[in-house]
């Protein structure tokens, strides 16, 4: 049923043909496409790297926590996606949606944009980690976010996970405020994946680092308070 519905998401007109695939630079790219999965669209290196700049010009002037140019935070996730997923046959497509999935949620940028210029799948993963913010506002964030997490696939699941851990690796640049609630709020969804969620083993794998470096943070803050008042 899983492959039988992304072939379905990647047929119609969206698949191109290459001779070989590109490798470039940092980029993990699989040496050669799995037959046995005819539902694999090749991304290019070119078309990664489009997403990339697409991305980019997006997110122009917006600016993460600390200060940095916001583009800092998809090439972490989209790292992340690498170091961990670079085995799947379409990880190619997991990077450009890495790059690009906060574009919707937080630019003007349409699904349909998404899919014209990277295909339908990459739109696909884009729109699966794209939050409804009327039903976050309704349901709450932990809540929703939860009862989210829990219903998506294996790949949109993957794209969420590294969002969240490129999100806890850079939480030390943040509010003790923000970092607390941050916290929380990632201990609570992660636990709840945990007892309720089919989970991989790279999927339980990056949960237990998130977790491992929330009590990493955790302790250096007990440090900091008996500096302060020693």
């Amino acid at each position: 049923m899983e492959k039988e519905r992304r072939k379905y998401l990647l047929e119609g007109g969206d698949k191109e043909q290459y001779s070989h695939l590109v490798n470039n630079y940092d980029m993990d790219l699989p040496k050669q496409i799995d037959e046995d999965k005819p539902y694999h669209v090749v991304v290019s290196y070119h078309k990664m790297q489009d997403a990339y700049y697409f991305a980019k010009k997006k997110h122009e002037g917006q600016l993460r926590k600390d200060g940095r140019a916001y583009i800092t935070h998809p090439i972490k996730v989209a790292e992340l996606v690498r170091k961990y997923f670079s085995s799947v046959s379409h990880v190619d497509e997991l990077v450009a949606a890495a790059y690009l999935h906060d574009t919707v949620e937080d630019t003007d940028t349409t699904i349909e944009e998404i899919q014209e210029k990277f295909g339908n799948y990459v739109a696909y993963l884009v729109k699966g980690v794209t939050n409804d913010n009327q039903m976050k506002h309704t349901m709450g964030k932990t809540n929703y976010l939860c009862n989210k997490m829990l219903h998506m696939d294996e790949d949109v699941l993957n794209l969420k996970l590294c969002d969240r851990l490129a999100n806890v690796l850079d939480l030390r640049e943040a509010s003790p405020e923000f970092i607390e609630k941050y916290e929380l709020e990632t201990i609570v969804i992660i636990n709840y994946l945990l007892m309720n969620a089919k989970l991989t083993d790279t999927q339980r794998e990056i949960i237990k680092i998130i977790h491992e470096e929330i009590n990493r943070l955790r302790k250096e803050e007990i440090l900091k308070l008996i500096k302060m008042y020693s």
